[in-house]
């Protein structure tokens, strides 16, 4: 598989699945965007399912870039404020994804697995965080069933805001993203310091 013919097959399916929904878009669709033959997409693709996990995987290596950078910062407002724009920004970039995420992974035992794993791996990285801005001076506590609640609510947000925005008739992603920033920082501010706070001006 070329690299090239790769990313025109997934740019395309990105592009439709975000316009249109995964269920009306046929891999017909998919292949005359991305400017192949039906044939040369299946000789890559067998089906849709599969170019829904190779987006999938795309959208994780987006990420790992972006939660890597945060971790190798100071744990200040600035970080705080960094990795959570930088992951709503994929988010909605990805937005097909989290739009039909209970039906996808309801249909797709392997898709469900790959989400299942790296969904429990953000979860303990935002509770790495907030451990990495306790000691940055930005945050205190939470801790136990509380700092569990606090890291599970911030994913959902994460997950679901955006979605969300788009039901309200959102179009543009700026709106829906500074919306979803608001309430996670709504989240976090009873535990965020004088210094943490700073990031919320």
């Amino acid at each position: 598989m070329t690299e090239q013919t790769l990313n025109s097959i997934l740019d395309a399916a990105l592009k439709l699945f975000n316009a249109d929904g995964t269920s009306r878009v046929s891999t017909n669709h998919v292949a005359r965007v991305a400017g192949i033959s039906p044939g040369n997409l299946y000789y890559h693709f067998r089906n849709k399912a599969e170019i829904v996990r190779a987006l999938l995987a795309r959208m994780i290596a987006d990420a790992d870039r972006a939660w890597a950078a945060a971790a190798s910062g100071r744990g200040g407002p600035a970080e705080l404020r960094e990795v959570i724009a930088g992951t709503l920004e994929i988010v909605w970039t990805y937005r097909f994804f989290y739009r039909e995420l209970a039906v996808l992974v309801q249909n797709d035992s392997i898709l469900r697995r790959r989400y299942s794993a790296i969904r429990n791996q953000r979860l303990r990285q935002i509770e790495d965080l907030v451990h990495m801005f306790n000691a940055a001076g930005a945050m205190r506590g939470p801790e136990g069933p509380a700092l569990d609640a606090l890291v599970r609510l911030s994913w959902m947000v994460g997950e679901f805001a955006l979605a969300s925005a788009e039901l309200d008739g959102a179009t543009g992603k700026r709106a829906p993203i500074d919306q979803a920033i608001a309430m996670l920082f709504a989240v976090w501010r009873p535990y965020l310091t004088e210094q943490g706070s700073e990031a919320l001006r």
